[in-house]
């Protein structure tokens, strides 16, 4: 039906027009759009896939700069969450195996991540992410609900733009305290490992 398929076309332009200045506070955060495989393992959304087209249209970065397959995704390890820039926002996207949070709970690596801590990131509902329009606007319609601005409704829930990105700031300090405690356990163990006994030094001398 093509006047269904022009309405279409044109009811996701609209929705288009109204997110960006509602996102606008959000153009200078990257974003990175993740599914979890299993708790060590995702798939992380390129300039390849359904997602990178909506950031395009809204103005908004993509924090994965790598390669992307034919379906729009990188397949990553958690190790790789930390080459992104430390003021990612997160976006997970549904549906992930039930054991999931519990494997992230007891993982180190995990826990040094920013992303550990909800300021830095969001849960959205499942998205196709091989869909078109009435993909995209479902992505587009979780992102104005999650990301609170000057122009979001949400403000009438006493939620602010400033207080998020103060929640994340505290965060990302966190995390820098928890990473250079564990690299002093590092050092510290590698002199122990390095340093001689006082038996061997005698022996030695």
């Amino acid at each position: 039906d093509p006047a269904a398929a022009e309405k279409l076309i044109a009811g996701t332009e609209n929705l288009f027009a109204r997110a960006k200045p509602a996102l606008s506070a959000y153009r200078g955060r990257p974003f990175a759009v993740v599914q979890f495989v299993d708790g060590r393992h995702l798939r992380i959304y390129g300039k390849t896939s359904l997602f990178q087209a909506v950031f395009d249209k809204l103005g908004l970065n993509n924090a994965w700069t790598g390669k992307s397959n034919e379906w729009g995704f990188e397949n990553i390890t958690l190790l790789d969450l930390a080459k992104l820039p430390p003021d990612t926002l997160l976006i997970i996207v549904k549906p992930h195996p039930q054991n999931t949070r519990a494997t992230l709970e007891k993982s180190a690596l995990w826990q040094r991540l920013p992303f550990c801590c909800p300021a830095n990131r969001r849960i959205f509902e499942p998205s196709w992410s091989y869909g078109a329009l009435p993909s995209m606007q479902h992505f587009t319609l979780q992102l104005m609900r999650s990301m609170p601005s000057e122009y979001s409704p949400s403000l009438s829930s006493g939620i602010t733009t400033s207080s998020l990105i103060l929640k994340a700031l505290v965060c990302l300090a966190m995390a820098a305290v928890r990473l250079r405690s564990s690299q002093k356990v590092l050092r510290a163990s590698g002199d122990m490992a390095i340093k001689p006994s006082p038996s061997r030094a005698r022996v030695s001398s």
